[in-house]
């Protein structure tokens, strides 16, 4: 894949392992006037793609599994239909437990080391 900026980079990078194209779906693409319809992955180069090669259903080393994807998109060889709201809405629910666990146990650490230093203030004034 060619990054030409910051954005494709990014949409390289979260499509493949979400197993989504888009926010909403792949048509977010075939509307948007900023997307690049020429792209080179693997090697290969690909002119007049209605989606970005990322959508395309990839192996664990994101190799294309069938190459046929970037020129033909279909529900068997791509995730042209499914959006990215919700796999990245799972992950953020999944994540911000651990966020709030560790934002609790940050509280928690901070009252008991004030609460020592409290008692250690008043011990040295008596």
């Amino acid at each position: 894949m060619v990054a030409n900026n910051l954005d494709s980079l990014v949409i390289g990078l979260i499509l493949p392992p979400l197993k989504c194209c888009g926010v909403d779906s792949g048509e977010d693409f075939t509307k948007s006037t900023n997307f690049w319809r020429n792209d080179t992955y693997g090697g290969k180069s690909y002119t007049n793609i209605k989606y970005p090669v990322p959508c395309c259903k990839m192996n664990g080393e994101y190799v294309i599994i069938d190459s046929s994807c970037p020129t033909s998109f279909t529900t068997e060889n791509s995730y042209y239909n499914v959006g990215c709201r919700g796999p990245l809405k799972e992950l953020f629910l999944k994540y911000m437990d651990y966020v709030a666990y560790g934002l609790i146990a940050a509280f928690v650490l901070l009252s008991v080391l004030d609460l020592f230093v409290s008692i250690t203030i008043c011990i040295d004034v008596i």
